[in-house]
């Protein structure tokens, strides 16, 4: 079985929680509004000053998938070991902290969606 396979089939497991830190759900569920996969990259905005909150709940619960989390102000970035984790822990931060579901980043080129501000402009004929 190749490594790929396996990350698809592997589940996102998640170490015990130990006594006195609150459970992952209830951190991000109160701080957590988005969450987007890009490559093998998971971005998480959260309230303002939560990232630092966010980011050591993810650590705590050793989510194997995730090899460095880094928090901002209201941003954290996790590295996940490929592509295909980073849509698997994606779908599972958004659904732990229970908002709306992962989506992934727009791509440059023909990903864009038309009338984004980044979108390339239209041709003239």
């Amino acid at each position: 079985m190749s490594s790929a396979t396996q990350e698809r089939t592997a589940p996102v497991a998640a170490a015990p929680v130990d006594a006195g830190e609150p459970p992952l759900g209830r951190v991000l569920h109160g701080l957590v509004r988005d969450v987007v996969a890009a490559d093998d990259l998971v971005l998480l905005t959260t309230a303002p000053g939560g990232a630092p909150t966010v980011a050591a709940a993810i650590e705590r619960a050793r989510i194997a998938p995730i090899l460095a989390t880094v928090a901002g102000d209201a941003t954290v970035l996790t590295r996940t070991r490929s592509t295909i984790a980073a849509g698997v822990v994606a779908r599972y931060l958004a659904a732990v902290a229970e908002v709306r579901g992962a989506r992934p980043a727009r791509t440059a080129g023909d990903g864009r969606r038309k009338g984004t501000p980044d979108a390339p402009a239209e041709e003239t004929r």
